[in-house]
């Protein structure tokens, strides 16, 4: 991610469409990598450290979604 959001920041990154509610966000790598970064800050603020044991679940809460989205 960081070397795409370097080189083409503002190319879209992720495109979401709810089938739900028909809304529809384009992210651009920039977008994306900020996401990232403040999920990562979340995280560290928690305790996390890097390890393979850490996973994430997306519900389909519209108020939780903004990484892909919250």
């Amino acid at each position: 991610m960081d070397r795409h959001a370097a080189k083409r920041p503002n190319d879209r990154a992720l495109v979401y469409i709810s089938t739900e509610t028909d809304e529809e966000k384009v992210y651009s790598f920039a977008e994306l990598q900020a996401e990232i970064e403040r999920m990562a800050a979340i995280y560290k603020s928690l305790g996390v450290k890097k390890s393979p044991g850490c996973a994430s679940a997306l519900p389909k809460l519209k108020s939780a979604r903004r990484i892909a989205a919250t």
